[in-house]
């Protein structure tokens, strides 16, 4: 299943506003060698089954038919 940035990140259509959901928006601060490199509001379903879920991550780098993705 491929997710589509506007399933990923909150959405105040589908997540609601803060003073009227109980569960907004999932927010998230990436952190590399103690600098916030991306924070994002994620939808609860994503932020919440998927990232915080699974709070260890590792990254890894390869390279795909000449390009490093």
């Amino acid at each position: 299943m491929i997710l589509t940035s506007k399933e990923i990140f909150y959405l105040y259509e589908r997540d609601g506003d803060s003073t009227t959901s109980d569960n907004p928006a999932t927010p998230i601060a990436f952190v590399i060698d103690g600098e916030v490199v991306f924070a994002e509001g994620f939808s609860p379903a994503v932020g919440e089954n998927i990232f915080l879920l699974n709070p260890i991550f590792t990254s890894k780098m390869e390279t795909i038919d000449g390009v490093l993705t």
